[in-house]
């Protein structure tokens, strides 16, 4: 039984990965194109060349990405988790709300807002609660940005944020074209806002899509900064829930004021931050055993 289980996890994924890692692979090189010819010296590919620690991260878990074995890593490091929470929720509340909707164009911007939004207040939790933010902190450990940056990140914020997406996806639901297109803007939007480049994108940037500049911002290291432009693609998220900061061109120091991540490397970041997160856990655990203390 649990080998069937696994089966039918590992394939369903399966097929749904084929399209990320084509689509993917797609974007990432007319975009690096793009990157090697407006930066040249700070290009992703100068960068890999210099042999950058940061850039060396990204890179890593590009691969995995792409060659699908992030998923086994996720896998591996939630103990498969993540799947038996989506599982039974895909194959049970799978109401797909969506297929009332006949128009494919509808269909597919009502997806990506919804998957938005969600995005938007599952990036807000990864900071807002202790042990999420120091698995959370491998992605803002990079000290420089490049197209890659998007794909940088902890197997455990992946694992959260699938479950955190499960049961909202399975009720809103997508067929397969909805969600090619909602995969590929996510793609494409993802590794544009991390490009190394000055763009703001005018007004557009100002009260729709989220540029380059404007998520430099979150990235920041500096005080004014903090807490803010948690948008994942379109920026009336902060708007409305009051997180937005105005994008300028202007020099930005990114990456985290104590940070060693780049200096330890994939393998070893990951096992620091995961005990890092354990700890936190521990912590909260044990505090109302303080306060039962306190009050004998």
């Amino acid at each position: 039984m649990i080998d069937a289980l696994y089966n039918k996890i590992f394939s369903h994924f399966y097929d749904s990965s084929w399209i990320y890692s084509g689509l993917m692979l797609l974007s990432f090189s007319i975009l690096l194109i793009i990157d090697f010819f407006i930066n040249r010296q700070e290009s992703a590919i100068s960068r890999l060349v210099a042999k950058e620690k940061s850039i060396k991260i990204d890179c890593i878990v590009f691969l995995l990405d792409a060659l699908k074995l992030f998923p086994f890593l996720v896998f591996i490091w939630t103990f498969g988790i993540p799947w038996l929470v989506k599982y039974p929720i895909n194959s049970n509340l799978n109401i797909n709300f969506l297929h009332i909707i006949h128009n494919p164009i509808l269909q597919s911007i009502i997806y990506i807002v919804a998957l938005d939004f969600l995005g938007y207040w599952a990036h807000r939790v990864l900071h807002r609660i202790d042990f999420l933010w120091e698995i959370h902190k491998l992605h803002h450990s990079a000290s420089s940005m490049n197209i890659m940056t998007a794909n940088r990140r902890h197997p455990l914020e992946t694992g959260f944020r699938w479950v955190f997406f499960a049961l909202p996806l399975a009720l809103i639901g997508a067929p397969i074209e909805t969600f090619i297109a909602a995969t590929l803007f996510s793609i494409v939007s993802g590794q544009v806002h991390h490009l190394n480049a000055n763009w703001c994108f005018g007004i557009i940037g100002k009260y729709l899509l989220v540029s380059p500049m404007y998520h430099k911002i979150h990235h920041s290291i500096e005080d004014h900064h903090f807490d803010k432009n948690f948008a994942i693609r379109f920026c009336i998220w902060d708007r409305v829930f009051g997180t937005y900061c105005a994008p300028e061109i202007q020099p930005i120091t990114i990456g985290l004021r104590c940070n060693n991540f780049n200096e330890l490397g994939y393998l070893k970041a990951l096992i620091s931050s995961t005990q890092s997160s354990i700890q936190k856990v521990k912590i909260r655990c044990s505090y109302p055993k303080f306060i039962k203390d306190d009050v004998k």
